[in-house]
């Protein structure tokens, strides 16, 4: 008998210890009030309402219980719910109900901070506007649009009043047009998220048909070559002034890479023309398909032949 009480002494004093100590804290443990910051459970918003400008969406909830429930409670286990359903449109100002906050069974409410939340409501609206397609970027060098369409053209948008009565167009999200050499059809949502509104699903897509042109341009060219048209070899010419100065029309990107030397030739006739013999003649210019001469200075020129020696 006395083996059995002393058996495993240091555990059984152990344990009494143990559970003394634990009797004393929970028959002295004092009841102890928390804050947690929760957010509120708004609910039951009318269908044709939207909440706008800045809100509270948290609020400060004290509990009060046992400190060992304190510690293990989560402002996730608290709801605070706000019910507007019955809201109407402008400024509310809702008081905060203790007995509706649900918290765990353990602890209860004692107080709410702040005790009345502001919320201002704001009526959703429908409109009819048109659409713009957004373009970014440089279309390529000698080219401009001459058409834009959009199909639908336009399209019904709601959003909060404010924003939808001043609405008169919409934007589509960015095109990229940069470097752009010939015609485009393209399809490109509504940017609703810019423009702040929502659009009906059918009309979230819109085509996009763009359709370019040649851009037409003048530009004068100077000191270009005069030449004897079909000159042979064994002959020679000696033309005055041998330097001739056009005006010329056409498409920007024709014009802006011509070689004055190698794609404009100003040419004399010098068929029937006999040696050391000086003529008057008219100049005739050959140019490149789609460039147009305005003006040619001068046109008339002195040319001689004279036979190599």
């Amino acid at each position: 008998m006395k083996d059995l009480l002393f058996k495993n002494l240091g555990l059984k004093i152990f344990s009494l210890l143990f559970s003394v100590v634990l009797w004393f804290y929970i028959t002295t443990e004092k009841d102890s009030e928390l804050g947690l910051l929760v957010k509120l459970s708004t609910r039951n918003i009318p269908k044709d309402m939207e909440l706008v400008g800045k809100k509270v969406d948290r609020v400060t909830v004290w509990v009060y219980g046992l400190r060992r429930h304190l510690m293990t409670i989560s402002p996730d286990e608290i709801v605070v719910p706000v019910d507007l359903k019955n809201a109407k449109e402008g400024v509310i100002i809702y008081p905060i109900n203790l007995e509706v906050i649900k918290v765990p069974p353990e602890v209860s409410v004692t107080r709410v901070s702040p005790a009345t939340v502001r919320f201002q409501l704001e009526r959703v609206i429908g409109k009819k506007v048109k659409v713009v397609p957004e373009l970014k970027g440089k279309l390529a060098i000698g080219y401009e649009i001459e058409s834009v369409h959009e199909q639908p053209d336009s399209i019904n948008v709601k959003g909060k009043r404010s924003i939808i009565e001043n609405l008169n167009t919409v934007s589509t999200y960015p095109i990229d047009i940069n470097g752009l050499s010939q015609n485009l059809k393209f399809e490109v949502p509504v940017d609703e998220e810019r423009s702040k509104i929502k659009v009906d699903d059918w009309g979230k897509m819109v085509r996009v048909e763009i359709k370019l042109k040649e851009r037409i341009i003048e530009k004068t060219f100077t000191d270009v070559p005069v030449a004897a048209d079909n000159l042979e070899e064994t002959v020679e010419s000696v033309i005055t002034p041998d330097k001739a100065a056009l005006k010329l029309r056409g498409p920007e990107a024709i014009l802006a890479n011509l070689n004055k030397d190698e794609d404009i030739k100003v040419l004399l006739d010098i068929k029937k023309l006999d040696f050391n013999k000086t003529v008057k003649k008219k100049a005739k210019v050959i140019l490149p398909e789609k460039i147009i001469l305005l003006k040619l200075e001068p046109e008339w020129y002195n040319i001689r032949l004279e036979e190599e020696e």
